[in-house]
């Protein structure tokens, strides 16, 4: 694709494909006023006065200043690391607590966690309640403990029109019918961690043995309701460079939702290079599923839909990936963090259960914009990816990682091709 002034274009058949990076907006320029077009290209036509017509046609509304938008801001999701333990020994896991510092979270805790969700959310019609590890289900008392204590005292709050939706990481192997059952009564989003078929996911998920995790798995998995929403969640290392291969085999164990990411500590430049020519297989296969009347299945790719639905909703993404603005994770020591992968690291310690306030100023400058993101395709889809990267990577929180840059772009210039070549038919069996 190539950029001009506010927008990035390509040419395909008769048409000109215009995509507002800044706005989230992609229009269509038909072969009658292709001419126009061209004009604005080499400056016969005003620029400015065309860029204005098109944001008042589509009712476009500019982004917000960041800071501005944080404090208007409230989270709506709250990570809960229920323990610090694990049954496996992943090996790309960015968690590794020697034994002598394995902690389950203190049911003391459970009244405070409780009361500031309710008071940090309370301008929000949903709260998302995530609960996390280590391995959450380690902790399965506290959940029901801390469910039970949560329901009673958002009753007795007197808040209404509030709905409460509750998810659960885990690598399944625990689960037994009491926990399914238990998921299933209180309509639990359950996101299992397998990396596809047995041989993949064995080469990284291994249990305290040095064993392969893949049956434990499938073990877990028998007991949960098919109806119920469940979904696969795949690390991408060196291993498991075929994504296509991955979902095909987690979709037909019945996964109805499929996420890939990578895990860059796992990668290298050499693995990268592959990986982009899989994102293309992918991709290409959404696309034929999708054309060929498959939507289930299409559907089921989780990746592409998401972006798919910030494109057609026109969606202006301003933070990164919603740590500190949508999302506040509380460890088991109850310190609160932007998000789960910040836990135990000082430097982002943003407050405290004992405190009413997280630590705001800190926040803010956690939420900075991205100079070098402002001409960038992914402007609004992205706003800087995941934090964490890029602290890891570049030693800088706000400086974005270059091979998540690399993949981010790729993905959603061919989503972006897909998305123009949606009939409307197509956009309501998506969308609606």
């Amino acid at each position: 694709m190539e950029k001009f002034r506010d927008f990035y274009y390509y040419q395909e058949e008769d048409f000109y494909y215009l995509y507002f990076y800044k706005l989230n907006k992609s229009i269509k320029i038909d072969s009658e006023n292709i001419e126009l077009f061209n004009d604005v290209l080499n400056g016969i036509k005003c620029y400015d006065e065309f860029y204005s017509d098109i944001v008042k046609s589509f009712n476009i509304k500019e982004r917000e200043i960041k800071e501005e938008a944080f404090i208007k801001n409230k989270p709506k999701a709250f990570l809960l690391e229920i323990t610090n333990s694990c049954n496996l020994r992943c090996k790309y896991c960015y968690k590794d607590e020697p034994d002598n510092n394995i902690k389950i979270i203190n049911f003391n805790y459970i009244e405070k966690i409780a009361n500031y969700i309710i008071k940090n959310s309370d301008y929000q019609s949903q709260i998302n309640i995530i609960f996390f590890g280590g391995e959450p289900l380690l902790g399965f008392k506290f959940i029901k403990e801390f469910i039970n204590k949560f329901e009673l005292m958002l009753e007795k709050s007197n808040i209404i029109n509030k709905n409460v939706n509750y998810s659960i990481t885990t690598n399944g192997v625990l689960i037994n019918k009491e926990i399914a059952d238990y998921l299933k009564l209180k309509n639990f989003t359950i996101q299992i961690s397998i990396d596809g078929d047995e041989q993949v996911t064995n080469f990284k998920r291994l249990n305290k043995l040095g064993q392969g995790a893949y049956n434990d798995i499938l073990n877990g998995l028998k007991f949960i309701d098919k109806n119920i929403n469940l979904l696969a969640r795949v690390t991408i290392t060196d291993t498991n460079l075929n994504l296509l291969d991955n979902f095909k085999h987690l979709y037909s164990l019945g996964f109805c939702s499929i996420a890939q990411s990578e895990a860059f500590n796992m990668l290298n430049y050499e693995n990268i290079e592959i990986l982009l020519k899989n994102y293309d297989d992918y991709l290409e296969y959404f696309k034929e599923m999708l054309f060929n009347d498959n939507i289930y299945e299409a559907l089921a790719m989780r990746d592409v839909i998401i972006l798919l639905y910030k494109i057609h909703y026109g969606e202006v993404q301003l933070f990164n990936c919603g740590a500190v603005t949508n999302l506040l994770a509380i460890g088991v020591n109850g310190d609160i963090y932007p998000c789960q992968r910040f836990i135990n690291n000082n430097n982002y310690n943003i407050g405290n259960l004992n405190k009413s306030e997280i630590d705001y100023k800190k926040c803010i400058s956690i939420c900075k914009e991205f100079k070098e993101c402002e001409n960038c395709i992914c402007y609004s889809t992205c706003a800087g990816g995941c934090f964490f990267n890029n602290e890891i990577y570049n030693n800088d929180l706000n400086k974005p990682f270059y091979a998540d840059c690399m993949i981010k772009k790729f993905i959603f210039e061919k989503s972006l091709k897909i998305y123009n070549k949606l009939t409307d038919i197509h956009k309501r069996k998506i969308f609606n």
